[in-house]
């Protein structure tokens, strides 16, 4: 079972099923790092539509596993579980647009019920703002640096509100090669 998944996905190809692209947005990933921004343009880019099929796949993979594991031989279980942004009103939706487009059509991997926001879990556990500082390799606005890094959010978020399984874990870096 893969760690995380890292899709890099054709610029040109989900800007142009894009209905439109923010100057504001383009502007924004300019002043990134530039390991970032070359992150947007590997050799290893595949289209939107393949992006999200492999993402479908890939949360249905990890929720039949967790089926398996947690609720063994109950195979009508709902195959997700919870799916974190920061925020999802923006990250959610975005993938939402690209799943319904008329060029991809696909079925989402996540139910709109289903979707948690990293901030509204940092504000409860850090209301005064002062949250851990992660050391997770990597580039920041990188996706996989993100996703990692909000992880660990999450979790230190649910030790110190007391609702982790395992309050034992210590969530001071991250050691993970995939």
């Amino acid at each position: 079972m893969r760690r995380s998944l890292l899709i890099r996905i054709d610029v040109s190809d989900a800007i142009d099923l894009a209905d439109h692209v923010s100057g504001g947005t383009l502007r924004w990933w300019f002043e990134q790092q530039d390991a970032a921004i070359k992150a947007l343009v590997g050799d290893d880019a595949i289209s939107m539509k393949e992006a999200c099929r492999r993402l479908y796949d890939y949360c249905h993979d990890r929720g039949a596993y967790m089926n398996d594991r947690e609720f063994d031989g109950i195979t009508e279980f709902p195959k997700t579980n919870r799916y974190w942004a920061k925020d999802p009103d923006f990250d959610m939706r975005l993938m939402e647009y690209f799943y319904e487009h008329p060029k991809i059509n696909m079925k989402m991997p996540w139910a709109f019920w289903s979707n948690r926001s990293v901030r509204t879990v940092q504000d409860l556990a850090w209301p005064d703002g002062i949250r851990p500082d992660f050391e997770v390799p990597g580039t920041a606005h990188d996706a996989r640096w993100d996703a990692v890094t909000q992880a660990m959010t999450i979790q230190a978020a649910m030790h110190r509100l007391g609702l982790s399984r395992d309050q034992d874990v210590n969530f001071a870096n991250w050691e993970g090669n995939d």
